[in-house]
């Protein structure tokens, strides 16, 4: 497995924060019954985040990625997908022990070996959650 990757953070005015990151690499192996393993997928995200009240306990995020998988093995099925989601994220905290956060993603990709399970290629996943982080 080989990759590169790069990213940057840059403070934006009123306490906002953009960061993004982009990665492309390669996955290989040679198996024993003669098939190879060769993937080439790449990643990139861009995200908005920053603190909404002046004490710096609520955080909201706005997230967009986009990815990528070029499948170039020698099976039969075909892996190859390609794909984007979005994440809006909500993060109260109160002091330094303790974190509640509330996630909204929405994922849509398509990918060509779903039709062998009967399922559409093209696919859209919407999920909720919530977490609660104590550290000490």
């Amino acid at each position: 497995t080989r990759f590169a990757a790069a990213g940057f953070v840059y403070d934006l005015p009123y306490g906002v924060e953009l960061l993004s990151q982009a990665m492309y690499g390669d996955t290989w192996r040679q198996r024993a019954d003669a098939n190879q393993f060769d993937i080439v997928y790449s990643a990139a995200y861009i995200m908005l985040t920053g603190f909404i009240d002046d004490d710096e306990t609520h955080r909201l995020s706005l997230r967009h990625d986009r990815f990528k998988i070029d499948d170039r093995n020698t099976f039969a099925q075909n892996s190859n997908e390609i794909g984007n989601a979005w994440t809006t994220a909500y993060s109260y905290r109160p002091d330094d022990t303790h974190r509640l956060t509330f996630e909204l993603l929405s994922v849509h990709s398509k990918r060509p070996s779903r039709l062998s399970t009967g399922v559409s290629a093209a696919q859209r996943d919407t999920t909720l959650q919530a977490s609660y982080r104590f550290s000490f």
